[in-house]
């Protein structure tokens, strides 16, 4: 079941992060992102979740990600700067380190913390750039 409480918590605290890191106010992200003053408030405190519309606009004023804003992905930055396959490999190490696999001669078996020392290490490679 969708939480839509933690949802607009989640997408308020990156909206305010995200205008932070732009350094402008949130009259400015309004006529950034073509909305209101009143409308960035509401989605900054949780009260109103922010429409499609509104997230296309913000990630490519701002340069995120929608899956960053939307909580489905920690990795904050478009990367459609890299090469496909580069992106396509780092994806599917991503996927790979948070699947459990079977131990075969060709399959092997991550520890909790190598998996996270991984998925530390992609994801600042990631916001590097």
């Amino acid at each position: 079941m969708v939480n839509r409480e933690k949802i607009r918590e989640h997408i308020s605290n990156t909206l305010q992060g995200l205008r932070e890191e732009l350094a402008v106010t949130q009259d400015e992200l309004a006529e950034m992102v073509g909305c209101s003053r009143q409308a960035v408030t509401q989605y900054e405190r949780g009260l109103r979740t922010p429409n499609s519309e509104f997230v296309v606009a913000l990630c490519l004023s701002a340069g995120c990600s929608a899956d960053y804003l939307l909580g489905l992905s920690p990795v904050e930055r478009m990367v459609s700067n890299l090469p496909s396959d580069l992106v396509g490999w780092l994806v599917e190490l991503d996927e790979l380190i948070g699947k459990r696999t079977k131990k075969s001669e060709t399959d092997f078996e991550l520890e909790e913390d190598v998996k996270d020392a991984v998925r530390h290490i992609v994801y600042i490679f990631l916001e590097m750039l």
